[in-house]
């Protein structure tokens, strides 16, 4: 009886350095975890051939066009297409624009012609929904190549449910990673708001994946 009471000791002694070691690596890892934890989400691609057209998702009107123009510019692209996304109660209201008109403007005002914009009809309030509008263009355009512009920390969960959504038609596809302002993938925990769209991004693919 006293040797298995001293086993039972010696284990639970051994398990508790076991996880007090597990949390000082981790500890002392902490920054190199987080950083592959960050970059892990950013699958971009390098766009080494033309494209037919350069779709922007939306939710990044500051920083997602302006890598759509540089494509458009480098002639490796003809077109733009701009998603419309689902309209905000200040928009409706007149007090801000809405986000298609100000990638729209920056498109604009950044030198491309207006007959190089597309502005997409279908309302979208998801990227799943704008994967469906994806679908539906390649499948009526079917000799077209597309790049789909988002920011990097989102190209992981847009790449997956574009490539469930789409099909076959999903080896025509580019997808391109835009910069987020002041944070990437190798310090977005040190910023309130990169902790907290990079946890958010995470709790919502592992939805997508589980769906």
């Amino acid at each position: 009886m006293k040797s298995v009471i001293l086993r039972r000791c010696t284990r639970r002694r051994l398990l508790a350095v076991i996880c007090l070691a597990a949390v000082l690596i981790v500890y002392l890892l902490r920054f190199t975890i987080l950083t592959c934890l960050g970059q892990w989400l950013n699958v971009g691609q390098r766009l080494d051939e033309p494209v037919d057209a350069v779709m922007v998702l939306g939710g990044g009107a500051l920083t997602r066009p302006f890598v759509a123009v540089e494509i458009l510019r480098a002639g490796l692209a003809r077109k733009i297409l701009i998603s419309r996304p689902e309209l905000s109660d200040e928009n409706r209201d007149g007090l801000i624009p809405s986000e298609l008109e100000i990638m729209r403007q920056i498109v604009l005002r950044s030198g491309i012609a207006t007959d190089s914009i597309v502005l997409m009809t279908t309302v979208v309030d998801s990227t799943e929904r704008e994967a469906q509008v994806a679908a539906e263009y390649l499948k009526n355009h079917p000799a077209e190549r597309l790049a789909i512009v988002t920011n990097d920390y989102h190209t992981r969960r847009t790449r997956w449910l574009f490539k469930r959504t789409c099909g076959s038609n999903f080896e025509r596809l580019v997808f391109i990673s835009a910069p987020t302002d002041d944070f990437d993938g190798s310090n977005w925990w040190r910023y309130e708001s990169g902790l907290i769209l990079y946890v958010d991004e995470y709790l919502k693919l592992a939805k997508t994946l589980i769906r």
